[in-house]
C-alpha cells in the first residue's frame, strides 16, 4: 500500500493500514518498528508513512521514543537535501 501513488489512494487504504496495525499476532511492535524504519529509507517518502506512524504509536505507545528518533532522522534528511539543493543553486548562480 505504501508504494502506491497519491492519485490511487482512498480511504480504504487507511483502513487497510489500520487493520494491519491492529493484528498483534502478525504485526508486533517489533515488526512495525522495522517497517517504519524501512519506509523512512524509501525515496520519495511514501504518502501513507505519517498515517502509519500515527496508527502505530496509537496502538503501541511504548514506540514513541523510537518514532521520535525516526522523525528526527527525517528532519535531518530533509534539511540535508535542502542544503544540497541550495549548494547546487549557488553553483549555478556563479555562471550568471
Amino acid at each position: 500500500m505504501h508504494s502506491l501513488s497519491l492519485s490511487l489512494m482512498s480511504p480504504p487504504f487507511g483502513t487497510g493500514i489500520q487493520y494491519c496495525v491492529e493484528q498483534k499476532g502478525v504485526y508486533s511492535q517489533g515488526i512495525l518498528a522495522i517497517v517504519l524504519q524501512q519506509q523512512l529509507d524509501v525515496s520519495p517518502l511514501p504518502p501513507l508513512l505519517m498515517r502509519t506512524v500515527i496508527q502505530t504509536v496509537t496502538r503501541y505507545p511504548q514506540l514513541m521514543g523510537f518514532v521520535m528518533g525516526l522523525l528526527s532522522r527525517l528532519i535531518t534528511k530533509q534539511v540535508n537535501s535542502m542544503q544540497e539543493g541550495t549548494q547546487s543553486c549557488q553553483a549555478l548562480s556563479r555562471h550568471f
